[in-house]
């Protein structure tokens, strides 16, 4: 009896390293990202992706990844000969950070319900602060319940977290007393033109003219230096003045008339 003999090769493969794709990621104002997926000990990686085109190098665990939009899934793959492929997806959102303008500061008379308008240029969640007083802390139009000057904070966020922020000063403005007479004879008593109420309007500007409409005062921005009924340094006549007083807040109508020196 005759045998033949023959030999076989058998290969064994080793499993390929477990794929790591990295955690996922949360981007703003961000279409670029560099991958950290494990580099393989036993086999080949390389990405995988619906989202084509996106790879700088598919075989690189350290692959950029562009023009990245929404949400994007991508698949990071070892393989090692017939085994078995391992693989781990990693999300990546990428989202705009809104861009919102609350708007100019606002000069309510007195304790009111005052309009505000939130503009923005996406869609994302709003946040009004103080919620309290507003009707609805959560609408980009919505109405504040102001009994006191007040700076309201408002947060828009987007997906994935993406937070813009801006504030609205509303000052609230009380009623303002004119005094048509004063006497600046130097007592201490009535001695500077006082306007009370005068702190709510931090823009206001006031200039006094003589019967001839020749300027004798003119204040500084909130009429901080008050009319001492002097002009260049010396006492004006006893006379009638006329005073007019510009507010430049958009809102409150100048006022006008007249304002007596005696002494």
């Amino acid at each position: 009896m005759s045998y033949k003999l023959d030999t076989v090769a058998i290969w064994i493969d080793a499993n390929p390293t477990t794929a790591d794709a990295g955690p996922d990621v949360e981007l703003c104002d961000q279409t670029v990202y560099e991958m950290k997926a494990n580099s393989p000990n036993t086999g080949t990686g390389y990405w995988t992706s619906a989202f084509q085109g996106a790879f700088s190098d598919s075989l690189s665990p350290n692959s950029m990844v562009a023009n990245l939009a929404g949400i994007s899934t991508f698949t990071w793959n070892i393989e090692n000969g017939v085994c078995p492929v391992s693989s781990d997806d990693i999300l990546i959102e990428s989202g705009r950070t809104p861009i919102i303008q609350a708007g100019p500061d606002l000069y309510p008379q007195g304790v009111a319900r005052v309009e505000v308008n939130l503009n923005i240029n996406q869609t994302a969640s709003i946040n009004w602060e103080p919620s309290y007083i507003m009707d609805d802390a959560h609408s980009p139009t919505t109405i504040a319940n102001i009994e006191e000057t007040t700076e309201l904070i408002v947060t828009a966020t987007s997906e994935p977290f993406c937070v813009a922020q801006d504030t609205l000063l509303i000052r609230v403005l009380g009623p303002l007393e004119i005094n048509t007479v004063f006497t600046p004879d130097g007592d201490n008593i009535n001695d500077e033109w006082n306007i009370e109420g005068a702190e709510s309007y931090p823009k206001m500007k006031v200039v006094v003219v003589n019967r001839w409409g020749s300027k004798v005062f003119e204040s500084d921005e909130g009429y901080t230096t008050k009319f001492d009924g002097k002009f260049n340094g010396n006492l004006l006549p006893v006379s009638s003045y006329y005073y007019i007083i510009e507010f430049n807040d958009g809102i409150t109508a100048p006022r006008d008339g007249n304002l007596t020196i005696i002494y």
